[in-house]
């Protein structure tokens, strides 16, 4: 069975989140990086953030 990897996500405001994935890690970066997330509502609008790097861990 495969280990579900680490992920800490950057992205291009300068946040960072962790999270779990099942894959590797090329999978992981095709998945992730230059993907916009959705972070909810602020002030009327919908914010995305958009993934520029990502570094695994076991």
């Amino acid at each position: 069975m495969q280990k579900r990897l680490g992920v800490k996500v950057f992205y291009n405001d300068g946040d960072t989140s962790h999270t779990r994935f099942n894959g590797t890690a090329e999978e992981a970066e095709e998945y992730f990086v230059g993907t916009p997330f959705n972070f909810g509502w602020c002030d009327g609008k919908e914010i995305f953030k958009t993934c520029v790097k990502i570094e695994t861990y076991e």
